[in-house]
């Protein structure tokens, strides 16, 4: 749980608003690793970064009219680097992994939602041959979520 209370701060100081301390808490997280989804990429003996990866179509997504992914998709939810980490390629190597694990279980996609203002993210995802394919606005957190899938050739 260090590395996610070091990235909301990190992401606070930012602006980024997405996670907080209700978000994700560690019933999430316990649940991420229960159901065997919470990947760890580690740099030495330490937690430099994770993601959860899964089929669960989170509120986000199930709530709205998003478009359908492209075959069978895989969904990441919480990819995070510890903010001594950032800077070091360890996102992409997180992106490399879930792409690879993508094509290992025969998934056609990879689909995601990000805070619209959470920039680094979407440059990222951009990056890496990620593509926008819609938004949405919750009211009642005022925030806007943008979508994207990256489709595995």
């Amino acid at each position: 749980m260090e590395l996610i209370k070091q990235s909301i701060r990190c992401m606070n100081e930012q602006g980024i608003f997405q996670w907080n301390d209700d978000y994700p808490d560690v019933e999430i997280v316990s649940k991420d690793i229960r159901g065997q989804g919470l990947y760890i990429l580690k740099s030495g003996e330490n937690i430099g970064g994770i993601v959860t990866l899964n089929e669960e179509l989170s509120l986000d997504f199930s709530r709205n009219r998003i478009p359908e992914p492209t075959g069978k998709g895989l969904i990441i939810h919480r990819l995070a680097v510890h903010p001594a980490y950032q800077g070091r390629g360890m996102a992409g190597k997180l992106l490399d992994f879930v792409y690879n694990y993508a094509v290992a279980k025969g998934y056609q996609s990879i689909i995601l939602s990000v805070l619209a203002e959470n920039y680094i993210a979407r440059n990222l995802y951009t990056k890496n041959g990620y593509l926008e394919t819609g938004s949405a606005y919750f009211s009642e957190w005022n925030i806007r979520m943008v979508y994207y899938e990256k489709v595995i050739d």
